[in-house]
């Protein structure tokens, strides 16, 4: 959907009747993070997740092209600039760390903002493909997973309360 149907949500020129409507839409696609991002593409590679070795290096996302750790940075890039309205967290755009401002619950938004930066900081350090550092630094890709797991755990918990938004059906069953 273009912008302007989230930032005019509740307006006759949006197909969203009510904001929360928009932000319940949004908070549902960035669930991709935690859902396919971290359980799909660090937690079955790592060993967490539907393998049955210690990992499973052979899972990796892009094994071929080799481009797992740029695709991951990228997804967790894309969920940060949603979260703070703009690619570039110093602009003053409206984002979901300024709702959370607005309820008094900035610590939440700092706890989700840090475990994606410490995650993207991780694979960042990688120095080659996402298969061969789950083989040869498994450390620094749980590290990552668990920088982004603590910040998906608040992000489907307080979160999503302050803000009084649904859980989307698939993420409904997620206890980890």
């Amino acid at each position: 959907l273009p912008i302007y149907q989230f930032t005019q949500a509740g307006t006759d020129s949006s197909v969203y009747k009510y904001s929360i409507d928009a932000l319940n839409d949004l908070y549902a696609a960035l669930f991709y993070v935690d859902l396919s991002v971290k359980d799909d593409k660090l937690g079955v590679p790592i060993g967490l997740f539907t393998c049955e070795e210690t990992t499973c290096p052979d899972e990796v996302e892009s094994q071929w092209a080799e481009y797992s750790v740029e695709n991951i940075i990228a997804n967790l890039q894309s969920f940060q600039a949603a979260f703070h309205g703009s690619p570039d967290p110093e602009d003053d755009a409206m984002g979901f760390d300024d709702l959370l401002a607005l309820q008094g619950a900035e610590s939440i938004a700092e706890t989700i903002k840090n475990g994606i930066d410490e995650a993207v900081q991780s694979l960042q350090s990688v120095n080659a493909s996402l298969k061969n550092a789950v083989e040869s630094d498994l450390s620094t890709i749980q590290d990552a997973y668990a920088s982004l797991k603590a910040a998906m755990e608040q992000f489907k918990t307080e979160f999503a309360d302050i803000l009084e938004l649904e859980i989307p059906q698939e993420g409904a069953g997620d206890n980890d």
